[in-house]
């Protein structure tokens, strides 16, 4: 055998296998279609399924749902901007609330409002007191028949 017919005959051979596998094929066929003839009943028919039905079974979404997701986020980024933007408003009260050194500046400031009152009560119940002494000290000076006295004896005398 020349290196020419070699591969003539390796081609022959694989058509000759091609074809036995077919028959058999064939063959299975025909067994399978007696079998399904000699079953009681119509025979199986396939029915016809949508692309939706396919596309549901196999979990995707459809538009419709697509479309309510979609209006779900939309209504979720509203509500976060609703709530960032009050965040916002908190966060700009906080910051005008007062600090530490403000909380303390406040407190010396109520202290010393305190001290004042204080003095203030104090000079007025003073003044009181001293105006209430001098008032009746004239009260007396000028009552007819009063008799002042003194230590000194000669105020008495000129009295």
């Amino acid at each position: 055998m020349t290196t020419e017919q070699q591969p003539i005959e390796d081609e022959k051979k694989q058509t000759d296998a091609v074809e036995n596998l077919q028959k058999q094929i064939q063959g299975e066929v025909n067994a399978v279609q007696e079998v399904l003839k000699s079953l009681p009943g119509e025979p199986a028919t396939r029915q016809e399924i949508s692309a939706s039905t396919v596309g549901r079974m196999m979990g995707l979404a459809t538009v419709t749902e697509i479309q309510l997701l979609e209006s779900k986020l939309d209504s979720l980024g509203g509500k976060l901007i609703n709530l960032s933007t009050r965040m916002d408003k908190v966060l700009a009260w906080l910051n005008r609330a007062p600090t530490g050194a403000d909380l303390e500046r406040i407190d010396v400031q109520v202290g010393a409002l305190r001290s004042l009152i204080k003095d203030t009560l104090v000079n007025v119940a003073g003044e009181a007191k001293t105006g209430a002494l001098k008032s009746a000290a004239s009260d007396g000076t000028k009552k007819a028949g009063v008799k002042i006295i003194s230590n000194n004896a000669k105020e008495e005398e000129q009295a």
